[in-house]
């Protein structure tokens, strides 16, 4: 469950406080629910790097990202450098990593950073017993310790998401041109979904969880072709319901869409606004209820991931071409903004845990001239949500 998604376990109480430090991440104890600012520090990592990223997050607290010479893994107190090109896919809850090394190759690395074993495909995502989902060929195989099961789907079958059973979802028609929505079993076995009746076309898949729940969208509209939110539950299909004075639905497109729980995030829209500064984030409860996500200035999101405990964190845009995005978490109708680490300008976050911990970046920009491009400086940054 790649993406910035992680694995689900612990429970969080609910405040936030941040810490970053360039080239390495320790997390800062919370003092209240107001956003605390930690003061960065190097305790020496010999990495002295100036810009950093992170991009995904396990759930025992592993991280993996960049700095102007290659990619990092950040694990067990030590942060580890690997040669650049070397990209991270998805990481098990205990941090167990997958991803490709800088010729393309697949690689599976254990949490502490060592080779755990060569991959026969392109990895896709990993569940938290080690089954690693790949691109073979024109198919897709699901890999357990050397053993390759493929999936029979067809071959525009295109895979979006993994759950802990082995389970897969996906489309058949491929990304652009997506007409039906297909899970497969972890003994290769696939069966395409129903769709609800007026479906007129494209269809796409978020997430699936470990109970089997799909989410997605799928066009239900003739004239306006607009996107509508979908759930799918064994063998059965459900359209979410819109906010109260809206129309228009939509799934986040990210794995992050959906917890365990079965909570969803999203988009409800009037339809008079569809588009970007009409999109109203929501969530989706797995009591059925239809919560708004009211963010700091009421600005357009992007939404990136839900925990166990209904926590929702993304990021806020600023104005056009003003550059003053900033990260965002979410619970219960209340708000907090994520803030960047000292010395830098705006945020962005793409995942949180179930302990409570965002991770993102913060982002700087120096132009001594106004008309020409400027730098910019980035740090990886994790936030205490709690």
């Amino acid at each position: 469950m790649g993406h910035g998604r992680v694995r689900r376990g612990r429970t969080a109480a609910w405040a936030v406080a941040f810490v970053a430090v360039a080239g390495t991440l320790v997390t800062a104890s919370p003092a209240s629910a107001a956003p605390v600012a930690v003061s960065t520090s190097d305790p020496g990592s010999g990495l002295f790097s100036v810009n950093g990223t992170t991009s995904l997050q396990a759930e025992n607290g592993a991280l993996f990202g960049r700095n102007e010479r290659g990619s990092l893994l950040w694990t067990g107190g030590r942060t580890i450098e690997f040669p650049e090109g070397t990209t991270g896919v998805a990481f098990t809850r205990d941090g167990v990593l997958v991803g490709t090394t800088p010729e393309g190759a697949g690689r599976l690395w254990n949490a502490d950073g060592t080779v755990a074993a060569e991959l026969p495909g392109v990895p896709v995502d990993v569940a938290d017993d080690r089954t690693v989902l790949l691109r073979v060929g024109y198919g897709y195989s699901l890999w357990r310790d050397g053993a390759l099961t493929p999936l029979l789907a067809s071959v525009s079958f295109t895979a979006a998401d993994m759950n802990n059973r082995g389970q897969v979802a996906g489309v058949n028609g491929g990304l652009t041109n997506a007409r039906a929505v297909v899970r497969c079993e972890a003994d290769g076995s696939c069966v395409t979904l129903p769709l609800p009746s007026g479906s007129v076309g494209f269809v796409e898949v978020a997430a699936i969880n470990d109970s089997g729940r799909i989410v997605g969208n799928i066009d239900i509209n003739t004239q306006t072709r607009a996107r509508t939110a979908a759930v799918w539950d064994g063998g059965s299909v459900s359209l979410l319901p819109p906010a109260p004075g809206t129309t228009q639905t939509r799934v986040a497109t990210t794995r992050g869409a959906l917890n365990n729980r079965g909570d969803v995030i999203g988009f409800s829209t009037p339809e008079v606004e569809y588009g970007f500064g009409g999109q109203h984030p929501v969530l989706w409860g797995a009591d059925g209820s239809v919560t708004p996500i009211a963010v700091p200035d009421q600005r357009p999101v992007r939404l990136a991931d839900v925990n166990e405990n209904g926590v929702v964190v993304g990021t806020r845009y600023g104005p056009s071409g003003v550059g003053a995005d900033v990260g965002f978490a979410w619970r219960a109708g209340t708000a907090a903004v994520l803030p960047a680490v000292f010395g830098q300008t705006w945020s962005a976050v793409h995942s949180v845990n179930d302990a409570g911990r965002a991770a993102g970046s913060s982002t700087s920009s120096f132009r001594p001239v106004p008309w020409l491009p400027g730098l910019n400086f980035e740090r990886p940054t994790v936030w205490s949500v709690r």
